[in-house]
């Protein structure tokens, strides 16, 4: 099975330099809890932002 998440700005924008273009902490921990033990397909950007 393939689960797809997906956050979406109003303005439909996804990204804005190299951060997200809001900042709410329960979609973070959301998406940490619905992720955790799975594998995550992401870009290397996203990737680096998670570790830092």
């Amino acid at each position: 099975m393939i689960s797809l998440i997906a956050a979406v700005a109003a303005n439909g924008c996804i990204g804005k330099g190299d951060a997200l273009p809001w900042h709410y902490p329960e979609d973070l921990k959301y998406f940490r809890r619905v992720t955790m033990n799975h594998r995550v397909l992401m870009g290397r950007k996203t990737f680096t932002s998670i570790l830092a």
